[in-house]
């Protein structure tokens, strides 16, 4: 198993300059930097091509994706969550194709590709709302 400062190394070079902010303001908010770095951690650990990883990365942004979903402060952000999960289903679905016999390098390539570009993504936004919900749960405390 990967140190904890290898994952946050190997995850920072997935996840955009905002989101490394929003990374780094959460390590001050113990929960939350457990609910980052499990995530993280999911993922680093998910990166190979196989199909059974592209399929387990999958599950876990199905997951951030819902998370996304039940915070989101706007019409927008929902929006967008729903719009990633509308990808999300597309890439299982191509990816439980990919699992019969027949289905070659070049199409296994193109949905990591695909996956690898959604992750970072929505892992971004993930961060990005974990920091969100951590500031105003944390204004909240008296």
């Amino acid at each position: 198993m990967p140190a904890k400062k290898d994952i946050a190394v190997r995850a920072a070079k997935w996840v955009g300059p905002l989101a490394a902010e929003a990374a780094a303001r959460l390590w001050k908010n113990p929960e939350a930097r457990k609910t980052a770095r499990e995530q993280a951690s999911h993922l680093v650990r998910r990166r190979g091509g196989s199909t059974d990883d592209l399929i387990e990365t999958i599950g876990i942004l199905r997951d951030e994706v819902t998370y996304l979903e039940e915070s989101a402060d706007d019409e927008e952000e929902a929006e967008r969550a729903r719009g990633w999960r509308i990808q999300v289903d597309r890439c299982e679905h191509a990816a439980q194709l990919l699992k019969a016999p027949g289905s070659t390098r070049a199409e296994r390539s193109a949905l990591t590709t695909k996956v690898r570009s959604l992750r970072s993504e929505i892992f971004s936004a993930y961060l990005l709302e974990l920091d969100e919900d951590a500031q105003a749960d944390d204004s909240r405390e008296p």
